[in-house]
């Protein structure tokens, strides 16, 4: 499954640099998350930072942190999205959800989430 533009993908540097922070405060690499946790960190990017008419359904509002800034957002995208397409775990619903994002996507193909959106 292709979720975001070959070009706009995850570089060897970017997923061997990024990690995801908890909102525990723990720090890990998505190769090193579980499947539902990556479905879930997508599913809050795209639902806080997307336009209303990306919304997939109704969801918890977090408090967002200064950390999301634009580039911490279209990264976290680039290196997660790939990651989570590549599982063979994903739920029915998970599947489901991601291709709602990738119609999305490849109807609005220069639309990642950003903090402008954000509610």
């Amino acid at each position: 499954m292709t979720l975001i533009p070959h070009d706009r993908t995850s570089t060897p540097a970017m997923r061997q640099s990024f990690y995801w922070t908890t909102q525990d405060g723990l720090t890990v690499r998505p190769h090193n998350m579980q499947t539902s946790h990556i479905f879930n960190c997508i599913v809050m990017l795209w639902h806080h930072f997307m336009p209303t008419e990306a919304i997939l359904y109704p969801h918890k509002r977090y408090r967002m942190g200064s950390r999301f800034t634009a580039e911490f957002i279209e990264t976290a995208l680039r290196v997660l999205l790939p990651e989570l397409a590549a599982r063979d775990d994903l739920t029915v619903f998970q599947l489901q959800s991601l291709e709602k994002i990738a119609v999305y996507l490849r109807k609005k193909p220069n639309q990642l989430p950003t903090p402008e959106w954000h509610l």
